[in-house]
């Protein structure tokens, strides 16, 4: 991404938690055309004289930058007692990795972070960070994120792969069959790693490569050895997938994906262009056929305090909304993601104009 986006998105957020102040938006951009006089944030002011010397070029546009938003960003961290969520880590650019990484440094020193040696006068603060392992996507697609979980004082919580019993029973019901060959078998435990979207993504990458049928090495593949062939990153599996999907799926994956990780059909059927779904049942079409490539699958959730629910035949009754939602989040952002900026952008508008 744009270097130094996560940290402009951190320092707006922090900024918006004082007020709906108009000047925010420029503000959270420290190289921004904004006047450093009175209309600048009130917790930007002490901070003046060093944009100041940032926009004169005093020192290195990039290092003056890294240097203060970690001043900033860290300073307003200990002001408040703030759960700072840095989600998909490993899709952050670099520069903002770096800036991370000075403040996890500056809050180890000082102790005010949560699970440090923080005096019960100071308040705590406790930063979070996810990310992805590595087999999900290709290295040239991760940013350096795992720089973050070497630093002392970070506690890292790693999900357990899953055992080879429960990839097994994975493969067999993806599959559609009650045993695996041999070489089927060591090949998916092999690739897989436990993981259990990749295991499902895998197996159907198998099957249609012509290697494997109902668990069984094809005759394509009976002088292939399984544990020599390199599948792709689970992140390119997916993508496939979606690359090959005809017109008006494509059309609708894409809004959907705009929408979020779970969408509402009603809102989505608004959203979409003319001729891709002229009705509401054109559109379940649609979406029944992503589901029926597990790429996305219905979500039904009650209205707080409204009555409803579905009838026996599956009509919606007053009170529910009509959800979907996509089978995997690395499947709503490997759709977001492909679109050109430009085209995003134009969703993102269409999109909020449903809500004006």
């Amino acid at each position: 991404g744009a270097a130094f986006l996560v940290c402009r998105n951190i320092l707006k957020g922090l900024l918006e938690q004082e007020g709906d102040d108009p000047a925010v938006e420029e503000a959270s951009w420290l190289l921004g055309d904004f006047p450093l006089d009175g209309t600048l944030p009130c917790l930007m002011r002490p901070y003046a004289v060093q944009l100041e010397e940032l926009r004169s070029g005093a020192q290195g546009q990039r290092a003056g930058l890294q240097s203060l938003y970690a001043t900033i960003l860290a300073d307003l961290l200990v002001c408040q007692p703030v759960a700072l969520l840095l989600e998909d880590a490993h899709l952050f650019d670099d520069a903002s990795i770096g800036v991370m990484a000075a403040i996890v440094r500056r809050c180890c020193e000082e102790g005010w972070a949560s699970g440090g040696s923080a005096s019960v006068e100071k308040p705590s603060s406790a930063i979070i960070a996810t990310s992805r392992v590595p087999i999900v996507f290709d290295s040239a697609d991760v940013s350096s994120s795992g720089m973050l979980h070497d630093l002392p004082g970070v506690m890292r919580l790693e999900l357990l792969p899953l055992r080879d019993v429960a990839v097994e029973l994975i493969a067999l019901r993806t599959m559609g069959c009650k045993i695996l060959a041999p070489p089927v078998r060591e090949a998916i435990l092999g690739h897989s790693q436990g993981l259990p979207l990749y295991v499902i993504e895998l197996c159907n990458w198998l099957t249609a490569e012509g290697l494997v049928a109902g668990g069984q090495l094809s005759d394509k593949a009976r002088d292939v050895d399984l544990g020599t062939v390199i599948p792709p990153s689970l992140h390119n599996m997916v993508q496939a997938v979606v690359d090959q999907l005809p017109a008006a799926p494509g059309v609708v994956l894409r809004c959907a994906s705009v929408l979020g990780w779970r969408f509402s059909e009603e809102l989505l059927f608004r959203m979409l262009p003319d001729g891709v779904a002229g009705s509401d049942e054109e559109l379940i079409e649609q979406l029944e056929l992503l589901e029926g490539m597990s790429l996305v699958g219905r979500c039904i959730v009650s209205n707080a305090g409204v009555g409803g629910g579905y009838s026996d035949d599956g009509e919606c009754i007053s009170g529910v909304e009509s959800l979907w939602a996509f089978k995997n989040v690395l499947h709503q952002q490997v759709v977001y993601n492909s679109m050109a900026h430009a085209h995003r952008r134009g969703l993102h508008r269409r999109a909020a104009g449903l809500f004006a």
